[in-house]
């Protein structure tokens, strides 16, 4: 068997056709797209009265009207709003049954009325204005029955009625009527039937119908002459309707046939009809297309007639079972509005539209009037059968057939279990045979014979869900697994590994797609893969795996194969479609540009022959950079197989749904991209309903708040719509809103406008669009006039104020004058104090001046100053007066609380009481006598204040009782904050003379200790001389004794001895007279620089001879000195002249001769001292070759404790010294020069005064 089964297969793809990718050029797909069904969409009858709709137009602004028979109805895509007759109001309409209307330019409708003559209504003040027969001349109708009523673009409005024809013109007087008198010329039993029907081809040509038939009126522009000629085609057929288009006059009559004049050529010809059952009366036209024309026929539906052939090709009406047909077969008119949206009015079934979009879409559904189609809706997948057929799978009843020659559906009928199965898949083969992948199997169908072999494969617990071929290999897939079949011998093969993930494939394919190379492609739910040619295991596509980049690793809903080559891929983490170019690894994934991302891609993908892509979800426009949701653009939710998908020929794409196929005519697809226009369509101001008639708002004084309504007129999917609003003038950003209104309260006066936008009814935004000005006009109390008042008014009273104000300024300021001299003398005087007393250094000059001082100012018995002593812990009174007599200083212990300087100072608080008894109670305990004198009553203690720290307290003290004021005490606080400043500033005082003068004893003392050490050393040298020639002597005069006593000596011996004795006195002598001198003026020079009187001395001769006591410290440092120059005598202080030069010697060794490593060590170091002598001044240079100083050091030399060389013990006060001698004690000057590396000179000079001075 099985062996019969294989043969059986084999024949089949030897027998079968050539593969179908979609239907032959040869085919028309049109055949099969007219047999679906148009969606049209009903107005919510919720919102509209139930009555006949006789006429629909659309204003400028874009608001749709119906005509009515209870009066004209405004919509806005969202409500109605009804107009009718008010007997009490005369501009309302004049009647509520509106038979026909007409719109003009400038937005009035023309209403015509069955027994109530004509209104015309003005659509932007919604008020009207009633003609009839009544009215007086020349505005009177015929007849008041009126029938039709129809302008031109010249403002003429032809009326008819039971009466007759009357031309309507306007000037700027006014309405006048004309009366039409049709004679012969139209048939001799005009008179007694009256016009049907009105049209204007032109503003010269305006026909009319009626049972007469039809004749043409040519009119001179505005003048009301005209000619008139009966069509002799058509004459006495009863005319009912009229449309043109291009010199094509459609004419429609009742029961009589329809007709086409051709105005030019003056020929008729007669539009065949074998679809109606009956002759039809044709209430109204409207030309869909170039090809296509529709025509009204009353109780039945809407002729479909193909504009060329002048046939009728089908009826279009209600449909039982599909909830959107035409659903009435009482169709009254018909109207296409700016849009391209076409509005069907019917009798007593409401308005129906039908959008462009809907224009290239069809459903074939089961039981269709059109032709037999399918025997239930719910079709899962489509495919090609060889080129004579397409196969529509289906659920439960297997697959359909639909015949493109017969073009008609036939059931396969396969006496199989094929033919009550649910089809999931259904593939065409390599040899043309078709595969379906049911629920109880996979068959393969003759593409000749239809007959169906079901194949031996078993797959446990899963059916196979799609299918996809190479041309040797078949390639399936169940819920979790896939297979590969080979063509050859049909063995199954599960394909499980995949080469770069560690788990197996198990997971559900959404779409199996095989390349030109014999790849296979999955999109599933676990990501993409692919198997290629020949290879065993998958390979996993995306990121992660490093195969590819752009594409991360996510459920992935669709692929295919776009004609450029590259591969289209959805993802649900992909927002729209992506290309992946399969020639570079890793692939790139790259998005295709859109100015869109909100639309999410689905699983089917096609491209048509626009290069458009499509799937079941989505379709993208590349030229336009952009794509839209199929739902949105259906204008209703198509839930629809993932597989159940085929486009024919690229061009006519058909989707199997639950309730039947969604064809899409992709040739005749354009996208909608209408932006609409945003009408206000009510206006509230307090509550009260306002009507906008024009681009203003004016909004009267004090109103509390405006609301107005607004509506974006997009009639095809008015619920879609989304809007934003802003008041510029008084919103900072744009508001959001899905009320379609901007609500705002209390507004201050000004100009505003209100701008409003929208997006279109499949979400894309328009244009801003300023809808309204608004004006706040003022209320009485925001006009400028009451400004003006208010500010006239209130400079009034601010004058009158003032001017009282002044008067009483005027004596306050006399009083404050006064007060402010008392205060500014008081203030000066303790300035003056304040400056007196920290101008003074001398500890016992400020405390006699503040005694002074305070008594000057307060009345003051005693007066003391306590300065707080933290060695010996108590508090030091410095300076104590009683009755102007100053007392012996004395101390109190500090934590002496009884007495009240103490507490003053510990508590860091004022005392101020009138008496003793007060005193006592702040204290809290008895209090002591006094140290001197009787106890006081009116006492103050004030602390003494510097930086946070009190330092003593200031005391005024009075016999008498409340002796102080409060600005007593505020000017003794001020004078202790004098005072506190002073004593710390001359104790300061007295402690930086005191260090100064140690720190000069100290200078002084190391300038002699040069000195002695000098003299030691030249001492030590002549005794030491001394020394050894009185030890050579003593030897000389031993050798001769012990000579002696061995009666040794000779004459020689003796001559020896006694020439050395001579030798070693002379020696000896010379040394000690040496030793002599040096003591001599090591005494002369300490007596000066000790005693330190004026004396005549010779300058340079005083110089050299000083340069001896410092001879020892130069010859340690390497530094030969020279005196030299003038000599001049004069009367000087030598002691101090020998200090200066000390300083400056000891200055040389500590600094002139630090080498940096740029000067040489070996240079030689010298100090060169020169006097001259000029006039009455003598000089001194005392200048060295060292390594100079620096300019900014040079700034400081003088100034006392700066030094370089602090670490090394150095004082900083060495030529502070050398200058303060120079300037005070020799009454000289003293300046210095110096250059980097040029070594430093110091020029001293000092007056040359005789002995007598």
């Amino acid at each position: 068997m099985k062996r019969l089964f294989f043969i059986g297969v084999v024949m089949l793809f030897l027998t079968g056709g050539v593969g179908f990718a979609g239907a032959s050029p040869d085919h028309e797909y049109t055949a099969l797209f007219e047999k679906g069904q148009r969606h049209f969409k009903k107005l919510d009858t919720k919102k509209w009265p139930l009555w006949g709709v006789y006429q629909i137009a659309q204003d400028e602004r874009g608001l749709i009207w119906f005509a009515t028979d209870m009066g004209i109805y405004r919509y806005d895509g969202h409500t109605f709003k009804p107009f009718n007759l008010d007997v009490d109001d005369q501009t309302s309409i004049a009647s509520n049954l509106v038979n026909d209307f007409w719109m003009d330019s400038q937005s009035r409708l023309w209403l015509s009325h069955t027994s109530e003559g004509i209104s015309v209504f003005n659509t932007l003040t919604e008020s009207a204005v009633r003609i009839n027969a009544e009215s007086a001349p020349p505005n009177g109708l015929t007849g008041n029955g009126v029938v039709a009523i129809e302008g031109n673009n010249q403002g003429i409005v032809a009326v008819s009625s039971t009466s007759g024809l009357d031309l309507i013109f306007e000037d700027s007087q006014g309405f006048s009527v004309h009366a039409v008198t049709l004679q012969s010329e139209c048939g001799a039993e005009f008179s007694a039937q009256y016009i049907h029907t009105l049209h204007w081809q032109n503003a010269q040509t305006l026909w009319v119908g009626g049972d007469f038939g039809l004749c043409e009126l040519t009119t001179a522009g505005k003048a009301k002459a005209y000619q008139v000629r009966q069509i002799a085609a058509l004459a006495d057929l009863p005319v009912r309707s009229l449309t043109s288009d291009e010199g094509m006059l459609w004419v429609g009559t009742a029961s009589a046939g329809m007709y086409r004049l051709n105005t030019a050529e003056d020929t008729v010809t007669q539009i065949s009809d074998s679809v109606s059952e009956a002759p039809v009366e044709v209430e109204d036209w409207l030309q869909v297309s170039d090809q296509e024309i529709w025509a009204v026929a009353l109780r039945v539906g809407i002729l479909v007639i193909d504009a060329q052939s002048l046939q009728v090709k089908s009826i279009i009406h209600a449909e039982a079972g599909f909830a959107h047909s035409l659903a009435s077969t009482n169709p009254k008119s018909l109207f296409r509005d700016a849009a391209g949206v076409t509005w069907i009015s019917t009798w007593g079934d409401g308005v129906f539209t039908l959008d462009p979009v809907h224009t290239a879409i069809r459903r074939l559904v089961a039981g269709s009037s059109l032709s037999k189609t399918f025997n239930t809706n719910n079709i899962r997948a489509i495919a090609a059968l060889n080129d004579d057929y397409l196969a529509f799978g289906t659920v439960g009843t297997g697959i359909t057939l639909y015949s493109w020659q017969d073009n008609d559906f036939v059931s396969l009928k396969t006496a199989t279990e094929l033919d009550t199965a649910t089809v999931y898949t259904i593939r065409t083969g390599p040899g043309g045979q078709l595969w379906a992948a049911t629920n109880v199997g996979v068959f393969v169908i003759d593409s000749t014979t239809h007959n169906a072999t079901k194949m031996p494969w078993q797959f446990s617990g899963s059916a196979v869900r799609r299918i996809a071929f190479s041309t040797d290999e078949a390639f399936l897939s169940t819920s979790d697994h896939l297979f590969r079949v080979n063509l050859g011998d049909f063995s199954l093969e599960k394909i499980e590994a995949i080469s770069n993930e560690a788990a197996s494939y198990k997971t559900f394919s959404n779409v199996l797609l095989t390349d030109s190379e014999g790849n296979l492609w999955i999109a599933s739910r676990a990501g993409l893969y692919l198997l290629r040619k020949g290879e065993q295991a998958l390979l996993a596509v995306n990121e992660e795996a490093q195969t590819a980049s752009g594409i991360g690793k996510a459920a992935t809903f669709g692929v295919a194969i776009h004609p450029n080559g590259k591969l289209i891929v959805t993802n649900e983490l992909l927002q729209g479609f992506y290309y992946l170019d399969t020639q570079t690894w890793p692939v790139q994934a790259e998005q295709l540009p859109s100015e869109r991302a909100d639309v999410r891609a689905g699983a089917n993908i096609w491209v048509d022959q626009q290069q458009r892509i499509w799937n079941d979800s989505s379709i993208y426009y590349p030229e336009l950079s952009r794509w839209d949701n199929i739902n949105s653009a259906l204008g209703f939710y198509a839930l629809c197989y993932g597989e159940g998908g085929h486009l024919v020929y690229q061009t006519l794409l058909l989707i199997g749904c639950p309730d039947g196929v969604i064809m899409f005519d992709t040739q005749r697809w354009t996208p909608w991209i209408f932006r609409p226009n945003i009408a206000i369509t009510s206006a509230e101001v307090d509550g009260e309903a306002r009507i906008i008639s024009e681009t203003q708002l004016d909004l009267p004084p004090a109103s509390k708040n405006f609301t107005i309504q607004f509506s974006a007129l997009d009639y095809k999917q008015t619920e879609e719509l989304k809007y934003q609003h802003q008041l510029r003038g008084f919103d900072e950003q744009w508001q959001d809103t899905k009320e379609r209104r901007a609500t705002y309260t209390n507004l201050p006066p000004g100009e505003y406008q209100l701008l409003v936008k929208s997006t279109n009814a499949l979400g894309n935004w328009g244009e801003v669009k300023k809808l309204l000005q608004v004006r706040q006009l003022p209320a009485w109390y925001q006009t400028h006039a009451f400004y003006l008042g208010c500010v006239l008014l209130l400079m009034s009273g601010i004058w009158g104020i003032v001017r009282f104000r002044v008067r009483r300024l005027q004596q306050q300021t006399h009083l404050l004058n006064r007060l402010v001299k008392d205060k500014t003398r008081r203030l000066e005087q303790l300035a003056e104090i304040g400056k007196e007393l920290t101008t003074s250094l001398d500890l016992d000059e400020v405390m006699n001046m503040m005694h002074e001082k305070v008594t000057s100012l307060l009345h003051c018995d005693v007066f003391l100053i306590a300065v707080v002593d933290h060695e010996l812990d108590e508090l030091r009174v410095a300076g104590c007066f009683e009755d102007g007599v100053r007392q012996a200083s004395f101390s109190y212990p500090l934590d002496d609380l009884s007495r009240p300087a103490c507490w003053c100072v510990t508590h860091k608080k004022e005392i101020c009481v009138p008496s003793q008894d007060a005193l006592q109670a702040l204290l809290g305990q008895s209090l002591k006598p006094p140290v001197f004198g009787s106890p006081t009553e009116s006492i103050i203690y004030m602390p003494l204040w510097l930086q946070d720290e009190v330092i003593g307290c200031l005391s005024v003290q009075s016999h008498r009782t409340k002796a102080f004021r409060s600005v007593d005490l505020q000017t003794l606080a001020t004078i202790a904050s004098y005072a506190a400043v002073a004593l710390e500033n001359a104790q300061a005082h007295a402690d930086l003379i005191n260090a100064q003068e140690r720190l000069i004893e100290s200078e002084k003392l190391a300038s002699l200790t040069h000195v002695v050490t000098g003299v030691a050393h030249e001492i030590n040298t002549p005794l030491g001389i001394a020394l050894t020639a009185i030890t050579g002597l003593g030897a000389g005069a031993n050798s001769i004794l012990q000579k002696l006593e061995e009666n040794k000596i000779r004459k020689c011996d003796i001559s020896d001895f006694a020439q050395l004795s001579l030798e070693t006195e002379s020696l000896t002598q010379s040394s000690l007279e040496r030793c002599s001198r040096l003591v001599q003026d090591f005494k002369k020079l300490s007596a000066e620089q000790s005693v330190s009187e004026p004396r005549e001395i010779q300058l340079k001769t005083y110089l050299q001879e000083l340069m001896q006591a410092f001879e020892f410290t130069l010859a340690q440092n390497s530094i030969a000195v020279e005196v030299f120059g003038d000599d001049p005598k004069l009367m000087t202080d030598p002691g101090v002249i020998s200090q200066i030069i000390g300083c400056l010697i000891n200055n040389v060794v500590a600094h002139a001769f630090e080498y940096q490593s740029d000067i040489p060590e070996a240079l030689d170091k010298r100090v060169d001292i020169q006097v001259s002598a000029q006039k009455s001044l003598a000089t001194i240079m005392f200048k060295d070759n060292g390594v100079g100083i620096d300019e900014d050091i040079k700034k400081q030399i003088f100034i006392p404790f700066y030094t370089t060389k602090r670490g090394s013990g150095n004082t900083g006060l060495g030529l502070n010294v050398v200058y303060n001698l120079t300037k005070s004690a020799l009454g000289g000057e003293l300046t210095v020069e110096s250059e980097d590396n040029m070594g430093t000179a110091f020029l001293i000079t000092i007056p040359m005064r005789e002995a007598s001075d």
